[in-house]
């Protein structure tokens, strides 16, 4: 009789250890299997959105470089030049001139396809896109920056309320949208025909009118600026004939009327993600060989007799 309750106990254990067994072998494989599921999916999502990014970024990477090395040279060319009173039109812009209508040209081609890129990667996860390609995206995003935003006049005396030596931002946009057709920036042609038919583009005509190293504005300053960038981003996506040296990059620096504005553009690479960037390093230092010059110069000045 014992011997029967022993093991009818025994065998009682034996199947609850099974039955425990079976229900933590299943929960095991329910939750692996679910998180390899999960698991997996992330990896196809982010497979995907980097092919997406990457899908985007070429789309734009030719155009935006032949754009970006077009205003590279006409910058260099307008150093040399700006005295001579091409860009002078003394607000009247039914009739212009190819100096002032092809910088002003090459300047929507770099702007409107930056908003380009800017509007369609809205729609994508960039957070996970490669290393190469998030700089892309952040350069571009520079490049609107520096046209835009009053924090690169720090220090200096401005008024903010007034789009005088930048854009409103918004503006800046819709100009751009405007100046983006068929999945092309606007031609130059086209561009001439709007400008004698109606005054939308006035702001951005005002802005290149009359622009000069020697005046008593910061719009030089921020266009020198937005040179710097520029280079920056063919020297890290460009071709090797297309790359500036040290010795340019520190010859475009020099252009600088204020050195407020340079030390104001090296304080932001950091923001805006491209303080650990090669090529921006390569313009931060040049940056820094020209402030510490300006202050020895002035350093100089003040305890000449």
């Amino acid at each position: 009789m014992e011997t029967g309750l022993t093991q009818i106990l025994s065998d009682t254990k034996l199947l609850w250890t099974a039955i425990v067994s079976a229900v933590t072998s299943a929960a095991v494989s329910y939750f692996f299997n679910r998180w390899q599921t999960r698991d997996k999916l992330r990896i196809e999502y982010e497979h995907e959105e980097r092919k997406r990014v990457r899908e985007l970024i070429g789309r734009f990477h030719g155009r935006l470089l032949l754009a970006s090395v077009h205003m590279n040279h006409r910058m260099w060319n307008l150093y040399k030049n700006h005295d001579r009173g091409w860009l002078c039109s003394l607000g009247s812009y039914e009739v212009l001139g190819y100096y002032f209508l092809s910088t002003v040209h090459r300047f929507l081609c770099v702007c409107s396809l930056c908003r380009r890129l800017e509007r369609e990667a809205i729609y994508l996860d960039a957070r996970i896109a490669g290393k190469d390609d998030l700089t892309f995206l952040k350069i571009t995003s520079a490049i609107s920056w520096v046209m835009t935003d009053v924090s690169l006049f720090a220090g200096l005396t401005y008024d903010h309320s007034k789009a005088r030596d930048h854009f409103f931002s918004d503006h800046l946009r819709k100009v751009c949208d405007s100046c983006y057709e068929d999945d092309h920036p606007i031609h130059y042609d086209t561009l001439e025909e709007r400008i004698a038919e109606d005054r939308s583009l006035d702001r951005i005509m005002a802005f290149f009118d009359g622009l000069t190293q020697g005046e008593e504005r910061y719009r030089w300053d921020r266009m020198v600026a937005l040179h710097l960038l520029v280079v920056a981003f063919i020297n890290k996506f460009g071709y090797p004939e297309q790359r500036s040296t040290t010795a340019q990059i520190s010859e475009i620096v020099e252009q600088f009327r204020n050195p407020e504005i340079a030390s104001n553009l090296i304080d932001w690479m950091p923001r805006l993600g491209l303080g650990k960037v090669r090529e921006f390093r390569e313009v931060r230092d040049a940056l820094r060989r020209y402030l510490r010059l300006r202050k020895s110069e002035r350093t100089l000045v003040a305890v000449s007799p």
